[in-house]
């Protein structure tokens, strides 16, 4: 026969109940009521140390797409380098994190971080174009005294 522990007050009971006998907690409800799955962790169990928090029961976070995708562009593409680098691990760290609040905190960070990075690379990529197009004119005026000079 397999058991259970409850969430909340971390009796140990039958997995063929659907309610712990001790306090009456549901057994696929976490016991603070916000939504998350607890009808199994990464150990296939409920671990009574914690009495009411188990730490597997928790939100599935996925990888903030858009902050993922600009701090790779920031990294291969732009000036920005180390902005993209540092959003990324922000990015990455906000999957890992224990509450919503914390998760939005480093996306924000990351965010920062990342229009920083693009910012950064706008504005060196439109110094070398200027750089450029100087460099253009001083050589096409150059190429002209030149000519001027052989056929004088």
């Amino acid at each position: 026969m397999d058991f259970i522990y409850c969430t909340k007050c971390g009796t140990r009971y039958s997995a063929q109940l659907e309610r712990c006998p001790a306090c009456g907690n549901m057994r696929f409800q976490n016991p603070e009521g916000n939504g998350f799955n607890c009808s199994s962790d990464a150990h296939g169990y409920h671990n009574p140390q914690f009495y009411g928090y188990n730490p597997y029961c928790r939100k599935k976070r996925t990888f903030n797409t858009t902050q993922l995708v600009l701090s790779i562009i920031n990294i291969v593409c732009g000036f920005g380098f180390i902005f993209g680098v540092l959003s990324l691990v922000f990015t990455i760290l906000a999957r890992d994190a224990a509450t919503d609040d914390d998760e939005k905190s480093k996306l924000q960070i990351a965010k920062i971080l990342n229009i920083i990075g693009i910012v950064i690379s706008v504005i060196i990529l439109l110094i070398l174009l200027l750089y450029i197009f100087i460099l253009i004119l001083i050589l096409g005026a150059g190429i002209q005294m030149f000519s001027a000079l052989m056929f004088f």
